[in-house]
C-alpha cells in the first residue's frame, strides 16, 4: 500500500484527540468521513478502515450511520435595545395633567412655563 499523507494526518489527529478527551472534535469526524468516501477506500470494509485510522470499529460505524452536522453554530441577530416608553407626566397648578412626555419634552415645558 502506498503512503497516504492524509491518512497519516488523520491518524495523528485521532490519537491526539483520544489523549485529550473521550470525544472527537466534529471537524475531525467530518474529515474522517470525507476521507472514507474517497474512491481509493471504496473496496475496504468498515473494520479495515477503522483499523487503518486507529479508531474503534463501533465508533466508525456510528459516524457513518449518524453523520455530524456541517456546523454547530447558530446565527445570532443583535438588535438595539428599545428605549423605555415615555411615562412622565406634568401636573399643572390648575389641575391639568399632561401625560406621556419624554424627559426632554418635560424639561422644555418647564423652561417655557418658567419664562
Amino acid at each position: 500500500m502506498l503512503a497516504d499523507p492524509l491518512l497519516d494526518s488523520l491518524r495523528s489527529s485521532i490519537l491526539a484527540a483520544r489523549k485529550k478527551s473521550k470525544l472527537y472534535p466534529i471537524h475531525l469526524r467530518s474529515s474522517v468521513l470525507a476521507w472514507i468516501r474517497l474512491p481509493a477506500q471504496a473496496c475496504l470494509s468498515t473494520s479495515a478502515l477503522a483499523k487503518l485510522l486507529g479508531l474503534p470499529t463501533d465508533t466508525l460505524r456510528y459516524w457513518l450511520a449518524h453523520p455530524s452536522p456541517t456546523s454547530t453554530f447558530l446565527p445570532v441577530v443583535v438588535r438595539p435595545s428599545a428605549p423605555p416608553p415615555a411615562a412622565l407626566s406634568l401636573l399643572l397648578p390648575g389641575g391639568a395633567r399632561v401625560d406621556g412626555l419624554s424627559l426632554d419634552d418635560l424639561a422644555f415645558l418647564c423652561r417655557r412655563m418658567a419664562s
